[in-house]
């Protein structure tokens, strides 16, 4: 299932410039009950920078790739695209609270990691496997590969 995802993406996203190692996920009780246990977490890059007018769009096709994988009503794979930048990372997401912006199409943005010259700073509200600093080293390299992308 994994592999078939990451070929749907690239088929609509173009190449992966990296992948990081799945790291055991512990931090949702919603959904271990949906999903069952163990649950990971990885993120993968493109080499093609993302338009942030894009997400809304890439979220409903990641929403359509959840839903394919799907097995007796429950899913198999969750799929939080988002972006980053010299100054930030963002995710999106269809349920709204308070720190989301909306976006469109009934997809809201929210800005969970900020990069203070090469530190990583989580907000009040970034989920705590963020706070805890577990993937900076992970933010800290994609943010690295997008610089050299030229974009900012």
């Amino acid at each position: 299932m994994r592999s078939e995802a990451k070929e749907f993406m690239m088929r609509r996203w173009g190449l992966i410039d990296y992948e990081s190692e799945p790291t055991p996920f512990t931090n949702s009780q919603k959904l271990f009950e949906e999903m069952g246990t163990p649950l990971f977490r990885s993120f993968v890059s493109f080499t093609r920078p993302v338009d942030p007018g894009e997400i809304a769009l890439i979220k409903m096709a990641c929403l359509g790739l959840e839903e394919r994988f799907r097995h007796e009503g429950q899913r198999k794979i969750n799929l939080d695209p988002g972006y980053l930048d010299l100054y930030k990372v963002v995710l999106s997401s269809t349920h709204y609270a308070g720190q989301r912006i909306y976006h469109s199409a009934g997809i809201y943005l929210e800005n969970v990691l900020f990069f203070m010259k090469d530190k990583i700073q989580p907000f009040p509200w970034s989920y705590p496997d963020f706070k805890n600093h577990q993937y900076d080293e992970i933010f800290l390299r994609l943010r690295s590969l997008y610089q050299k992308k030229g974009s900012s």
